[in-house]
């Protein structure tokens, strides 16, 4: 708990920040070079709603802007399902399906009505808005304010109606899709119909709630269930062509646990966009939307299943208990930055060299184009997500906290200057960040504090520590763990770290490339040089290594590096025409530590499976188990110093990336999946690895925050912007 006796000369300042001035600080980020954002017209949603009566705003007359505009009803959701029913594919696949199985149509018939009640949603406007009463008045308890660029939003309804309209969120949280339909309900935009996972269905009473609320349900893996892939696909492709209410789906398929950007999955990006391919829609517009919070509501929760907690079963109890709980808590502010409008139209156009054609159609390029496109929303997502105080913070204090836990303690002064010089780096790079003014940096860092208590605290010397008494791991110990059941002295150690590494990790996509290369070059020394070409060759292994843990698509990796590269010459990391590292220690330091618990973490897991025998054949559990078990070890005895090396969701990833790369034997022995180790492989990835993992480097950081060049750093991120742009055209 923060002491009185310290905080009582910063009090006003963070009175101040908290209310007034955090709309000038929100107004006051710059345009990045990567972002387009303009953030002079982001708005606080909430403060209309805490002036006027929610009831009256919610019963409110509307006449919502529809996404495509259409000649027939589309009220009715039961004629849309009677609709889909009699369409010609479903009749086709009766037919088929009842001479394949000797089955009377009539009976296959049932099973698509059936399938059709299971998947549709049954939009209800009188259901809407109460459940819209009760979330806005949970909202507004939950956030201090939900903040949106409303001058891309305005745009985007002023250009709705001539063909169907796709909303693409990032996906950190359960409140994401409740914030998007409470923000379209906001600027009188139809709700959307949002795809939702067969957990929230499951849901006493939730499951038609949501339903009634635009919801409809798919399941997880079609399988070899031809009826149910070729009937969902109809209806969802009958949503867009027939349809006039805008769809949304998270393209990442679940909520991101590590707070990293997922690999973007294509099942439904690839029905939603063959209507395109097939001329039976002119366009189709996709709108990519960032999510960021001040503080994570399920930071605890995935803290825990990223140790091994199992997650708790999804009901409407466990809901309404955590509603509870959630009220106890501050948790800021919620960022939703609306991306540019994507004409898919246009971005094919773009990118072939030849002319659409819908008659004669080339299914390997479609495939292609969709792979593609995946990825570009996946980027455009990555690249308006704002990085706020304590994401900064986060990676100041785990700075601190893996090269210097036991020795000099980190003082908020401290912090503070390194906030705001991180801030400024940042903002280099090309990130959206929020300014952190040198004036305001400590009361800054203080209310970031106060909203994270249960994992930072400030002691009576104005000491920065890490909260150790928020988790209670015996209460996990009977639960069914998915890997290794740690102890409880490491979990205990290890829960406020990796609640830190989330907020790490929400920024390390604008870091991963440039830390990549910094992490080749310190290997070579002060006077060591590598040839462009050479540390090219040993990005790409890293890239391919850790596919599975970073979103790196192989089509742009010379571009991501040749533009990485730049950012790290002109900040004087790397420097000369025969690559050497430059005399930016500080910087240097940070990247390598930030990318440690990756690269010590996945060669502590292929030295463990080095030691496997060949012949042995393990489950995944086991192999997860095991080499859980191995890190627990390893931090123990002082070899490993991040204990996020425990998370499963890495060791997952590197299996992952391991399988792909041929070093592990993936196969299916009595329908469980079994791995098996390529031993001559594992040694050389292995020996690779051990060439390029740098252990945490000490840095005194306050030597260089006395003169920190903050104006140096921002002139940079601008005056910088038209080489970087100029290279990323060139490419």
């Amino acid at each position: 708990m923060v002491t009185t006796e310290w905080t009582h000369s910063l009090t006003s300042s963070i009175t101040a920040i908290s209310s007034g001035e955090m709309a000038v600080l929100i107004e006051g980020i710059s345009m990045s070079k990567d972002s387009d954002v303009n953030f002079s017209s982001f708005i606080n949603v909430l403060d209309e709603r805490r002036r006027s009566s929610d009831f009256m705003w919610m019963s409110r007359e509307m006449n919502p802007v529809k996404s495509y505009r259409q000649n027939h009803d589309t009220s009715n959701p039961y004629k849309f399902q009677y609709d889909v029913l009699k369409s010609r594919k479903i009749k086709k696949l009766i037919e088929e399906v009842s001479k394949q199985q000797n089955t009377p149509e009539s009976q296959v018939e049932k099973r698509v009505i059936d399938l059709l009640k299971e998947i549709g949603h049954a939009r209800d406007p009188a259901t809407l808005r109460l459940v819209g009463l009760c979330f806005v008045k949970a909202v507004k308890k939950i956030f201090d304010g939900i903040y949106v660029n409303e001058d891309r939003l305005l745009k985007i309804k002023q250009n709705m109606g001539s063909n169907p309209v796709v909303f693409v969120p990032s996906h950190r949280s359960y409140f994401d899709f409740c914030i998007m339909s409470f923000i379209t309900f906001s600027y009188e935009i139809e709700t959307p119909c949002i795809a939702a996972g067969m957990d929230f269905m499951s849901m006493f009473l939730m499951g038609e709630i949501l339903r009634k609320c635009n919801a409809f349900y798919m399941r997880r893996s079609f399988g070899d269930d031809q009826i149910y892939r070729t009937v969902f696909q109809e209806y969802v492709q009958h949503l867009l062509i027939a349809g006039d209410l805008p769809f949304e789906f998270f393209i990442e398929g679940t909520r991101s646990r590590s707070s990293k950007s997922l690999p973007p999955k294509f099942g439904l990006l690839t029905m939603l966009l063959e209507p395109f391919f097939l001329g039976e829609v002119p366009d189709i517009t996709f709108l990519p939307v960032s999510f960021t919070y001040d503080h994570i509501v399920e930071e605890g929760l995935f803290a825990r299943e990223l140790l091994g907690v199992p997650k708790p079963k999804e009901s409407t109890s466990s809901l309404l208990k955590a509603i509870n709980l959630i009220n106890e808590v501050h948790y800021g502010n919620c960022y939703v930055v609306f991306g540019e409008p994507i004409s898919f139209r246009k971005y094919i156009t773009e990118n072939l060299a030849s002319k659409l054609n819908f008659v004669h159609r080339n299914p390997s390029q479609e495939t292609s184009q969709t792979v593609d496109f995946g990825h570009h929303i996946v980027g455009s997502q990555q690249k308006n997500m704002l990085i706020t105080s304590f994401h900064l913070l986060s990676i100041v204090v785990g700075n601190h906290q893996l090269v210097d836990a036991a020795g000099k303690s980190l003082q908020v002064e401290q912090a503070s200057k390194d906030v705001a010089w991180l801030s400024a780096v940042l903002s280099a790079f090309g990130a959206l960040v929020q300014p952190v003014p040198h004036r305001h940096a400590a009361a800054i860092v203080m209310d970031a504090v106060k909203q994270h208590s249960s994992v930072l605290t400030v002691n009576e010397a104005g000491t920065l520590q890490l909260a150790t008494s928020a988790f209670d791991p015996s209460k996990f110990t009977a639960c069914s763990w998915k890997g290794h059941q740690l102890q409880e002295d490491v979990l205990r150690t290890a829960y406020p770290m990796v609640v830190l590494q989330l907020y790490i990790n929400h920024c390390l996509h604008f870091l991963v490339s440039p830390a990549i290369i910094t992490v080749i070059m310190q290997h070579l020394g002060e006077d060591g040089r590598i040839t462009k070409h050479e540390l090219f060759e040993k990005y790409k292994f890293v890239c391919s290594l850790m596919t599975h843990e970073f979103v790196f698509f192989r089509p742009w990796a010379e571009k991501t590096f040749e533009d990485s590269l730049l950012k790290l010459e002109l900040v004087s990391i790397v420097e000369g025409d025969n690559l050497r590292l430059g005399n930016h220690r500080k910087l240097q330091a940070l990247l390598c530590n930030l990318l440690y618990p990756f690269t010590s973490g996945y060669l502590t897991i292929c030295r463990c499976l080095q030691t496997l025998d060949e012949k042995d054949l393990w489950s995944e559990k086991q192999l997860m188990t095991t080499l859980q078990a191995k890190i627990e070890g390893e931090l123990r005895s002082g070899n490993l110093q991040h204990p996020y090396c425990l998370s499963l969701d890495l060791i997952s990833s590197c299996i992952a990336s391991l399988t792909v790369k041929g070093v592990l034997n993936r196969s299916r022995v009595n329908g469980t999946v079994q791995y098996s180790v390529k031993r001559d492989d594992i040694n050389q990835v292995t020996s690779e690895l051990e060439c390029l993992t740098v252990g945490p480097i000490k840095y005194p950081f306050d030597k260089d925050s006395g003169s920190l060049d903050l104006d140096a750093y921002k002139a940079l991120s601008v005056s910088d912007s038209v080489a970087v742009e100029g290279l990323s055209s060139k490419l």
